[in-house]
């Protein structure tokens, strides 16, 4: 949540370098969450 108050900020600067760059640390963050979610799901199984 912190990072997308951050990202926010950014975007109201204009600040478009450093927001792409947040905005894919996020996105890696989410593809983990996903694939350690898909592992879980695998082990209950």
């Amino acid at each position: 949540m912190e990072k997308l108050l951050k990202l926010k900020k950014l975007l109201l600067q204009g600040d478009i370098r450093s927001s792409l760059a947040l905005v894919e640390e996020l996105e890696k963050m989410v593809n983990q969450e996903e694939i350690i979610n898909s592992a879980l799901k695998k082990l209950a199984i």
